[in-house]
């Protein structure tokens, strides 16, 4: 799962920099300004290559529909500076939200803006208490946990953190786990098999049938941009028992829920096609592993054929609580596997929670109807948190936007107060 952001244009060309310290804010202040008289954006605060891929027409659009959902900003404060000429300011915002605006400017005068990303709109809370609130509006099932590891392990933010819901992708974590239970070498080269192949998210798909290809750039690529034929590849090798076993050593509650365990071809085929989902669902233990072995196994899928509604997923997904996942995530934090823990911090999930954290691990996962970010972060004062969150819906999709802003809430106010802390020490 990519960031989810509404606009990102990085077409700088840097020269050595200038030293001018406030340019950066001025130019945030007009940002925030022109949210709420979006159709009055001038043209000159941009570099030219922004206007000639995007265009002042788009850009106003982009800027109406911020204000729409965010009000008018009412504070801009910096986050983070990344260079002279590029910084995170954090907009506040009158209908109680706030953004984390990523800007970049040209670094000689006029200083026009050549970058900037709106991160997902956030609630401006207080408490965790607050953004449990939030969560608890949204329709259909939502469950959440953020745990302290350590010292003193503790939930913090707990909403149904105990009952299992689908999780799409971030089944994932498990055979990462896999790899690092069976000891499997990093460099060992595996072949890629269209027999194995699935259909996206991903590339390797379209990778030529034969290509050799080492474990450790399967796994990264399986987490870090959710690709499912380097998913799929993996499981093959390891074997589906493997993988099943591994759900108990990683803290999972309730392993039978998840088993068989799918591949990702597997789960296209079950969605896509009604009858073979029944009899898989009306199959018991053995009869379901020698559906997906022989039936499935030759069936044909298409990326047309893949539902954009919401089918199943009460039954054909993979399954966990948020605490089994934060318990997963636990466990990678204690393993001895440091190529693990590098791999889960390829993609960070929002990329707007800069130097918050000294270490941040993420994976998640969704389909029509299902949703889930997890993360492992690490505090600069050495202490461990994972978060997870996880939205079903079996009558509609979701609103992911929404969603990610949430979990960013609750990240950005866990940073809020451990920043809080160091100051008073």
């Amino acid at each position: 799962m990519s960031p989810i952001g509404y606009l990102w244009l990085s077409l700088a060309t840097f020269l050595p920099p200038l030293q001018e310290s406030d340019v950066l804010f001025r130019r945030a202040q007009q940002v925030a300004e022109y949210l709420e008289k979006a159709g009055k954006l001038p043209e000159e605060i941009f570099a030219p290559i922004v206007l000639e891929r995007v265009g002042i027409g788009q850009l106003r659009a982009v800027f109406a529909s911020l204000n729409g959902q965010l009000g008018k900003v009412t504070f801009v404060g910096e986050v983070e500076r990344m260079s002279d000429f590029s910084a995170r300011f954090r907009f506040e915002c009158s209908k109680g939200f706030y953004t984390i605006v990523t800007l970049s400017v040209e670094n000689r005068p006029p200083h026009r803006i050549n970058g900037i990303f709106f991160g997902p709109p956030a609630p401006s809370a207080h408490s965790f208490s607050e953004l449990r609130e939030q969560f608890e509006r949204l329709s259909g099932k939502v469950s959440v946990l953020l745990r302290r590891l350590e010292p003193n392990p503790t939930d913090l933010l707990a909403l149904h953190p105990d009952e299992p819901l689908a999780i799409g992708s971030t089944f994932k974590l498990y055979v990462l786990g896999a790899i690092v239970e069976q000891g499997m070498r990093w460099d060992r080269v595996l072949t890629l098999k269209k027999e194995w192949k699935s259909l996206p998210s991903g590339v390797l798909h379209t990778w030529p049938d034969g290509a050799p290809i080492t474990v450790h750039t399967l796994a990264t690529q399986m987490i870090s941009i959710s690709d499912n034929t380097a998913t799929d590849h993996l499981l093959h090798v390891l074997g589906r028992d493997t993988v099943e076993e591994v759900l108990d050593k990683m803290g999972h509650s309730r392993p039978e829920r998840t088993v068989p365990f799918l591949s990702t071809r597997e789960m296209f085929v079950l969605k896509s096609d009604a009858i073979v989902r029944k009899r898989y669902l009306e199959a018991d233990d053995q009869e379901k592993r020698r559906l997906l072995e022989q039936d499935v196994a030759k069936h044909e899928v298409n990326v047309y054929e893949v539902p954009s509604q919401p089918v199943a997923i009460d039954t054909v997904e993979w399954f966990a609580s948020t605490r089994d996942l934060c318990n997963a995530m636990d466990y990678f934090r204690q393993s001895r596997s440091e190529e693990a823990r590098a791999i889960l911090a390829v993609n960070p999930g929002i990329k707007t929670l800069g130097k918050a954290f000294s270490y941040i691990g993420y994976k998640g996962g969704s389909e029509a109807g299902v949703l889930n970010l997890t993360w492992l972060v690490k505090t600069s004062d050495g202490t461990w948190y994972a978060l997870s969150a996880t939205w079903n819906n079996t009558e509609a999709g979701l609103d992911q936007t929404k969603f990610v802003g949430y979990a960013q809430a609750v990240l950005g106010l866990l940073a809020e107060q451990h920043a809080a802390a160091a100051q008073k020490d």
